[in-house]
């Protein structure tokens, strides 16, 4: 298949070439008449915050190899268990209190 047909096929999928070559949109916000450049900064923050962009950004800043990355997530599921067992420790020990 040529380069420049619509569609490749990759292994059994098809894939048209922009899903191929698809990049991160770009957050954009228009200035509105009469609005100060700190509400729109703000604006933008919080339009960046939502798309989740920068978590995205740093996550493609550099490679991890499958073992490595198995290694994180398998990290930050263990400090979640130790914060989800210190939260619910605290309520048992409030309620050994007033008992």
């Amino acid at each position: 298949m040529s380069r420049q047909s619509p569609e490749w096929n990759i292994g059994a999928k098809k894939w048209d070439r922009d899903h191929y070559y698809r990049r991160m949109s770009l957050a954009e916000i228009r200035l509105q008449e009469g609005e100060s450049i700190e509400n729109a900064l703000r604006r933008f923050k919080r339009k960046v915050q939502t798309e989740d962009i920068i978590k995205e950004v740093k996550r493609h800043s550099y490679y991890l190899k499958p073992g490595e990355k198995r290694r994180v997530k398998q990290a930050l599921a263990r400090k979640r268990a130790r914060k989800k067992i210190r939260k619910e420790g605290s309520f048992t020990k409030d309620s050994r209190r007033e008992s």
